[in-house]
């Protein structure tokens, strides 16, 4: 398995077997005893090569790393999904609820209706969470946390 799979990174990146090398950081010999199957990649290197095709094939970038035993959430090569179908955890609006409740010195029930107008209305304004937080991050003075 692993031999196929380098062999479709190659495939996809249009890599050689020297130019396979220097990206996971072994000889020339060494890339071609792995692509014939002779040879194991270590996870490390599992890795490297999933963030190297992920722009081309993420699902070819997914395998690579679930033989590193990760994910590409976890190589943050993809941002992870906390809604699920139903709605939100009750422990991530804890968790972002006690977040606020600490950076204001206040507790969760007193910032629970501050952070619900806020969210309304970056919502209504069309603004999406991202762009807020940078947005709250530009305009942090210093020594304040955002």
């Amino acid at each position: 398995m692993p031999g196929s799979l380098v062999n479709e990174v190659c495939q996809t990146l249009g890599l050689t077997q020297e130019s396979l090398g220097r990206l996971i950081g072994v000889s020339r010999r060494t890339a071609q005893r792995i692509s014939a199957g002779r040879a194991s990649l270590l996870p490390d290197q599992y890795t490297r090569l999933a963030a190297e095709v992920f722009p081309t094939d993420p699902d070819l970038a997914a395998k690579l790393a679930s033989s590193a035993n990760t994910t590409l959430v976890a190589l943050r090569l993809e941002k992870a999904s906390v809604k699920p179908a139903n709605g939100i955890p009750p422990l991530a609006l804890d968790a972002v609820l006690c977040a606020a409740a600490d950076a204001g010195n206040s507790s969760p029930r007193v910032v629970k209706p501050v952070i619900r107008a806020a969210v309304l209305r970056a919502r209504d304004l069309g603004l999406d969470l991202d762009g807020l937080a940078a947005a709250l991050e530009r305009d942090a003075g210093p020594g304040q946390e955002s």
